[in-house]
């Protein structure tokens, strides 16, 4: 078993399989500016998601659109603060920094954690040992409010790399 099926394993008690759909247990959740605003819409309007599971696990992060460029920006922002405010979640606000090194450095990211976050970026906190990634707003705010989302056991992928790699070469520009 590789890291990913480990920790998903470890969550369901139980061995998963490459290709399987499970609904997993998450340990931490974050959206940002760009994303937020429908999960907390999606939460408004849902009943059965007007909640928040645990407001230690979840984050905002106003980072993409900071400071406000626009009156409508200014607005997703108070939004995102009033929100945190009633739930008492997380809330990196604007000068904080940029969300994936905002949630790395902060630490509540551990080895052997489940980490959904409303941005394709989110798989970069992987770096510390944790399953991470990327959902939709909508999934974001099923997240935040249940504690778990579905996801697929993802496959593994082999990259051989024959010789060396010239000075300044590295893993991202391989994988492009």
């Amino acid at each position: 078993m590789n890291m990913t099926e480990k920790i998903l394993s470890s969550k369901l008690g139980r061995r998963v399989e490459v290709g399987e759909f499970v609904i997993i247990p998450i340990d931490f959740v974050y959206a940002h500016d760009g994303t937020a605003p429908l999960s907390i819409k999606v939460m408004k309007e849902v009943k059965e998601l007007s909640r928040v599971f645990n407001s230690n696990r979840v984050a905002f992060v106003i980072d993409h659109a900071a400071p406000p460029p626009t009156v409508t920006s200014a607005l997703v922002h108070m939004e995102m603060r009033s929100f945190a405010r009633k739930f008492g979640i997380r809330l990196y606000d604007v000068g904080d920094g940029i969300c994936h090194q905002v949630i790395a450095e902060s630490g509540v990211v551990r080895p052997g954690m489940v980490v959904i976050g409303a941005d394709s970026h989110t798989v970069t906190l992987g770096a510390l040992g944790a399953f991470a990634t990327g959902v939709g707003s909508t999934d974001a705010a099923i997240a935040m409010a249940l504690g778990k989302i579905w996801v697929k056991v993802p496959e593994t992928i082999k990259i051989v790399i024959n010789g060396k790699p010239k000075p300044w070469i590295l893993g991202k520009d391989i994988i492009l």
